[in-house]
């Protein structure tokens, strides 16, 4: 479901690249995708959550490739994303099953130190997110983008918003990371049975390092706990994590496969026989840019897997670089804001109450869609239930039955009453009208 759109669009690409207005609808719609969802997950603190809203607006960058005559790269960044969101998701569940189901991260901290091995494989699977160099993102992401300044005015537009989404993408993506994995060590408590001490020695002291946490988010000092100040209220301390294997080799070697693919998937659409040149000998691609050029449109031909065999092209685009630094200064915002000084981030959201509110409400999107669409449906249906259903269809169907009732209750009232008399005369009145009828 998440890839047939993308596939579509490359499929029937003979189709699209033929309706200007028809690539510009994709692209436009692909790009507000892009920045829409972006926006919303900069407020989600379910960690699930803030990667389905991110799968959102790849997605978007995905169809801003095809809708730009770059079908190639959209589809090379649907392949390089399958590695490393798939890497995010999963890690996201060990930490769930590490922290007691809690996928919150405003109750978590530093998990790092509770889950090494994850930290370790999240980190490439963000990076790679991000578009940082070398990992697979950098490479798929950034061939759109550079696509994307290649055309008129209008994908100069989109070309800007997708740098925009690339910074809020790298925001987001590592204001999970320092939160969740980086700082001081604070995990969800345990549930009644579950079976995880807390931490504390023979002596019944807990561990120093938790014990500084606490004492410092009881101070009121975020900067120097480095964990969010309204966790104190709720007295999480650190399980005793450290004598449980939360990390099973049955959980970490899929993650450890995928993080190869998000570090090296990037490699795929290197100059060469390469995923280029194989989307390139599809029917559906070469018939598209023929299509293109036939018609004396500007269309690259790596674009389309065309490119005449040692034809030279550029690796690293200029623009490249430039969302390189773009997705850098995002890493480093989301680092000042949500590990250096994490209360920061909720003093400048002080300051702006009804963006956050738009944000954390997600556009009402949900609230638009029941009340625009679900509700007036359902009311519908009631209509149709009570008027339809229950009075014309039920009513001609009783009516229809009331027919043979009506002649079995007569039946019942003048033949069918118990009486042996009764009987024999109605038989001798039958056999009197069956004789009449025969010899009259």
């Amino acid at each position: 479901m998440v890839t047939a759109g993308v596939y579509m669009i490359a499929r029937c690409g003979t189709l699209f690249v033929q309706n200007e207005a028809a690539l510009l609808t994709v692209a436009a719609v692909g790009a507000f995708t892009a920045i829409f969802a972006s926006t919303i997950a900069l407020r989600q603190f379910d960690l699930k959550k803030v990667f389905a809203y991110s799968t959102i607006s790849q997605l978007g960058f995905m169809f801003v490739g095809v809708g730009v005559l770059a079908p190639v790269a959209g589809v090379f960044h649907l392949v390089t994303h399958a590695f490393f969101k798939a890497l995010l998701f999963l890690s996201s569940g060990v930490v769930m099953h590490a922290m007691n189901g809690v996928l919150d991260m405003r109750e978590m901290s530093g998990v790092k130190k509770v889950l090494p091995k994850t930290n370790i494989l999240i980190l490439i699977g963000c990076l790679a997110l991000a578009g940082m160099f070398p990992f697979s993102g950098f490479f798929s992401k950034d061939e759109i983008v550079h696509a994307a300044f290649h055309g008129g005015a209008a994908h100069v537009l989109i070309g800007l918003v997708l740098l925009l989404t690339a910074f809020l993408t790298a925001y987001y993506t590592f204001r999970l990371y320092f939160r969740v994995f980086q700082g001081p060590l604070l995990v969800p408590e345990a549930p009644a049975g579950h079976g995880h001490g807390h931490g504390h020695d023979s002596r019944g002291h807990a561990d120093a390092h938790q014990t500084a946490s606490a004492s410092a988010i009881k101070a009121g000092d975020p900067e120097e706990s480095g964990v969010d100040t309204h966790l104190a209220s709720a007295a999480h301390h650190a399980d005793d994590h450290g004598h449980h294997d939360h990390e099973p080799t049955l959980m970490i070697l899929p993650l450890v496969v995928l993080a190869v693919g998000a570090v090296l998937a990037g490699f795929l659409n290197w100059p060469g026989e390469g995923l280029a040149e194989f989307l390139g000998k599809s029917p559906s691609f070469r018939l598209a840019y023929e299509t293109v050029r036939d018609a004396g449109g500007h269309a690259d031909p790596a674009a389309f897997g065309q490119a005449e065999p040692g034809a030279e092209h550029a690796i690293f685009p200029p623009i490249m670089f430039i969302s390189l630094v773009i997705s850098a200064s995002g890493i480093a915002l989301a680092y000042f804001l949500h590990l250096r000084d994490r209360a920061k981030a909720e003093q400048l959201a002080g300051y702006a109450p009804s963006v956050v509110e738009l944000l954390d409400n997600k556009y009402w999107v949900d609230e638009i869609y029941e009340d625009l669409i679900v509700e007036p449906l359902r009311t519908l249906g009631r209509i149709f239930f009570f008027a339809v259903d229950r009075f014309l269809i039920d009513g001609i169907i009783g009516l229809v039955s009331w027919i043979p009732q009506l002649f079995g209750w007569t039946l019942k009232l003048t033949v069918q009453r118990g009486s042996l008399q009764g009987y024999a005369s109605a038989m001798l009145f039958g056999i009197v009208i069956i004789l009449w009828a025969i010899f009259a």
